[in-house]
């Protein structure tokens, strides 16, 4: 499951970068092409759009030539931005760059956990997509290169405090399994199958597996939505660069209760158990014993290469 960071305010961030005009460019767009414009509905002379935040009382509009318009309500400022509302959810547009996990103090009652509009991005036939945004019918391109069409998408928010802390998301570090894999952080659930090679053998290794406490290592998240992206046919996607299992029903579709198409009137959607595995899956052996060591040895690599100390007898007593 891909995991996009939320709590109970569903705060999301959207980076800016000031065109000088009044208008702000939403910065590392999944659709670069299409990049999102964010501008204010301004209500009086006071305002200076030149300014991130000097927007009180308006409204603004979020917009792309490949999407239609969005108008967010004015909700708060903050010193780091000022955020809107949409739907219910929260969007902080700042200039600043925040890490996974930051939390942020805005200027209200509330205290906010970040969310990211493109926590992965999946590789498609039009580049990489936010999970979010993609849609039914789309190309998939898998981690072979080939491009399988996406038949269903479902997400659920989890509550992973307190009893259920064991469903909060794994995190894995960018390059973790090498370099670019993963391009950058990506949250997946603990039982989410990756794709491991050892010895021109293949297999899914469930990624709680392989927690090594650096690289990949359990979140403390109190709450997290999880996607899911079926194919026309099981297969690997790539999130980030990381090669993680597609949706494979085994009866849990139930599971989730937001689907992004109405299963039931998909004629073409594949049911349970009419296709396996595209890999065997592997919890323990040799296999991933020899994965686990790789990835040990990859970070204390690029540990050792950070942390160079001098050669021996350099600063010896002359």
């Amino acid at each position: 499951m891909e995991a996009n960071m939320s709590a109970s305010s569903n705060l999301y961030i959207v980076r800016l970068i000031a065109n000088g005009n009044g208008t702000y460019i939403a910065d590392h767009d999944s659709d670069q092409n299409n990049p999102w414009t964010v501008s204010d509905f301004y209500d009086n002379n006071q305002d200076d759009l030149t300014i991130l935040g000097d927007i009180a009382g308006d409204t603004i509009n979020l917009s792309s030539a490949s999407f239609p318009s969005v108008i967010l309500t004015y909700h708060a400022a903050s010193s780091n931005g000022f955020i809107g509302e949409y739907n219910s959810i929260f969007y902080l547009f700042s200039e600043n760059v925040y890490s996974y996990a930051d939390i942020i103090a805005a200027d209200t009652d509330e205290n906010y956990v970040i969310c990211f509009t493109g926590v992965s991005q999946i590789l498609t036939t039009r580049g990489p997509v936010a999970v979010e945004r993609l849609s039914v019918g789309e190309r998939a391109v898998t981690a072979t290169g080939a491009e399988r069409e996406i038949r269903w998408i479902g997400q659920r928010t989890v509550n992973c405090a307190g009893d259920t802390s064991h469903m909060a998301p794994v995190r894995i570090r960018t390059n973790a399994f090498g370099a670019g894999v993963p391009e950058r952080d990506v949250l997946l659930s603990p039982g989410h199958p990756v794709l491991v090679r050892q010895g021109g053998v293949e297999a899914l290794v469930p990624i709680m597996n392989l927690i090594n406490g650096t690289t990949i290592a359990r979140t403390s998240m109190q709450s997290v939505t999880y996607w899911h992206i079926e194919l026309d046919q099981h297969d690997v996607l790539l999130a980030d660069g990381l090669p993680a299992e597609s949706f494979f029903d085994m009866g849990s579709r139930a599971w989730f209760d937001h689907d992004l198409d109405d299963v039931l009137a998909n004629p073409d959607l594949v049911p349970a158990g009419q296709h396996g595995r595209c890999r065997e899956v592997a919890i323990d052996g040799p296999l991933v014993e020899a994965e686990r060591k790789r990835l040990a040895d990859l970070f204390y690599a690029d540990l050792s290469a950070q942390c160079v100390w001098p050669s021996p007898g350099e600063y010896a007593v002359q």
